[in-house]
């Protein structure tokens, strides 16, 4: 299979992922399948070690949603997990400038 898609297996994996996480998030079940197929074209892959920290205290934080590919995402003062494998993060975030733009 590697042999005959090349380096795509890998982007086709992220791919499919992300579709699963989407389909598991309460918020996001409410898109179509285009809508979300839209959505994961515009997202990119970017790679986080562990502690490096993906929002700032105080930071514009709503338009930003995270596909969890590989370990989890924990808050920082508390170590709580907020999203692990498969999951997304940043719905509530979205919700939120919703609110207040009505």
């Amino acid at each position: 299979m590697t042999r005959i898609l090349g380096d795509q297996v890998q982007v086709i994996t992220f791919r499919n992922l992300q579709k699963w996480a989407f389909e598991k998030n309460n918020l996001f079940t409410k898109l179509t399948k285009i809508q979300i197929e839209k959505i994961i074209d515009a997202m990119k892959i970017t790679n986080y070690k562990a502690g490096d920290i993906i929002y700032h205290k105080g930071a514009l934080c709503n338009q930003k949603v995270i596909v969890v590919i590989e370990g989890s995402i924990k808050k920082a003062k508390f170590g709580n997990v907020v999203a692990r494998k498969g999951e997304a993060y940043g719905d509530e975030f979205l919700l939120e400038a919703a609110k207040t733009k009505t």
